[in-house]
């Protein structure tokens, strides 16, 4: 506190981080730690409270039945010369209970709920989700198959839509292969909300093997595609946000001597957005953007002794494309 303290003085801050408070107990729950968790903090501005709470506990009858709860609080206030305090704040609540039914298959029954308050932006941001779901888990040594099918309710913009959701899952960690390294990714869900659909994919791949002591070769591929359809008035009018990341990244270590080595790491990302306007069943093209980037370095080191020199070597790409239909453009 006294080095936060000497911190502020200098630097003549109005922030202080007054308390922070962090308590775990750990259990062992089928070989996984499980940790119960209690977090508390208060954050002074120059015209702003923050509060923060949060907690996890977790709770286990025989080997068979466990109870999860996970909780946390977030509450911020603005303050004005002349005005009423302005509140901003953040609930989420998460109970789960379930049941391992076999030994690496867990199935339970889980409560959501999320409010989001917002009365310092002036918008109408305020939001509401409540989720019950049928939740399972298949768990092995490397590998976990998470998955959940259930009801969604969904409030904002003075609109309440009801739905079903679902989501899916692949993890697996560790999987050696032909003396490669490989780890796996996998995650998909979707809320079917009637009017609006909220779905995505995320796929996170990497494979790496160490030849001999300092050569090394690793690959990364990941892809991720979304799709978030929001309510942007109050009567109702909806926009859809589509948007589609992917990415590959190789790194090659290669060790000539036990004085000198290289690397070599390239990446390509690109990115594509597109908002459409939702009317009836109709979408129309408001505006899109695409992203491509390239780079690649090379990099020499040389170390002997008391000596040691690096050469590198850069180039990098990018290129961003918009576009705005005529329809876009004359609204």
């Amino acid at each position: 506190m006294a080095r936060y303290f000497l911190t502020w003085k200098s630097c003549q801050r109005q922030t202080i981080l007054i308390i922070m408070v962090c308590c775990f107990t750990y259990k062992t729950v089928r070989g996984f730690s499980s940790p119960d968790t209690l977090n508390t903090g208060y954050t002074k501005n120059l015209n702003t409270d923050t509060w923060q709470e949060s907690f996890s506990w977790h709770k286990e009858w025989t080997p068979f039945y466990r109870l999860d709860v996970a909780q946390r609080t977030t509450s911020s206030r603005l303050r004005l010369s002349g005005q009423d305090d302005k509140w901003k704040d953040e609930l989420f609540l998460r109970m789960c209970f379930s049941r391992y039914v076999l030994k690496q298959f867990l199935l339970g029954v889980q409560g959501q709920s999320y409010s989001y308050m917002d009365k310092q932006s002036g918008y109408m941001n305020d939001a509401t989700t409540y989720n019950l779901d049928l939740k399972g888990e298949w768990i092995s040594h490397r590998i976990r198959v998470p998955f959940s099918l259930g009801v969604i309710e969904d409030k904002r913009f003075n609109q309440k839509d009801r739905g079903t959701s679902w989501k899916v899952g692949l993890h697996g960690s560790n999987l050696m292969w032909n003396e490669y390294q490989n780890h796996l990714n996998f995650y998909s869900q979707e809320d079917d909300l009637g009017r609006r659909k909220n779905n995505g994919i995320k796929v996170n791949y990497a494979v790496n093997r160490t030849f001999h002591p300092g050569t090394s070769d690793s690959l990364t591929l990941s892809f991720q595609h979304q799709r978030r359809d929001y309510y942007i008035s109050p009567q109702g009018e909806i926009e859809s946000r589509v948007e589609k990341n992917h990415r590959a990244a190789n790194n090659l270590t290669y060790q000539f001597n036990p004085s000198m080595k290289m690397d070599i790491n390239g990446s390509v990302v690109s990115r594509n957005l597109k908002i459409h306007q939702i009317e009836n069943t109709q979408k129309s093209l408001i505006r899109e953007r695409k992203d491509f980037q390239a780079a690649a370095q090379v990099v020499f080191q040389y170390q002997k002794e008391s000596i040691q020199s690096r050469l590198s070597m850069n180039v990098e790409s990018q290129e961003q494309q918009y576009q705005i239909p005529d329809a876009g453009r004359s609204s």
